[in-house]
């Protein structure tokens, strides 16, 4: 098995993490590639870095915690990796949020990117 797909969505996983705990939005645009899609918490599809600016720009002032879990990586092809899985979003003291994930990774100019991305709350059975 490949194990480098995994370690690079790892990576990218812990820097996201990272920057969304410390409320860095420009790090988390960073880790976009320039024409991206964004499926987050909102109805609408947005697309490009400033929607990916916008969106995390409007994030809450509490402390924010993300905490990625089991995921299923595949390469596709030498600059296509996707990923999906599940994510722990929690506020201060509340309750984790429990959300489906799903992101595909481009490289560009030797860096991966997110390239689409596609979070959902879990379905409450």
């Amino acid at each position: 098995m490949d194990d480098e797909p995994i370690a690079i969505v790892a990576v990218l996983q812990q820097r996201w993490m990272k920057a969304f705990g410390e409320h860095d939005v420009e790090g988390l645009v960073d880790l976009y590639a320039e024409e991206c899609l964004l499926f987050g918490g909102e109805a609408a599809l947005s697309s490009g870095r400033a929607a990916v600016r916008a969106y995390f720009g409007t994030l809450p002032d509490e402390v924010l915690r993300a905490e990625f879990g089991a995921q299923s990586v595949r390469r596709l092809g030498p600059t296509v990796i996707i990923s999906a899985g599940f994510v722990d979003f929690s506020i201060a003291d509340a309750a984790p949020l429990a959300y489906r994930i799903s992101l595909t990774l481009a490289r560009t100019n030797g860096d991966w990117k997110i390239a689409s991305q596609h979070a959902s709350p879990v379905p409450i059975p």
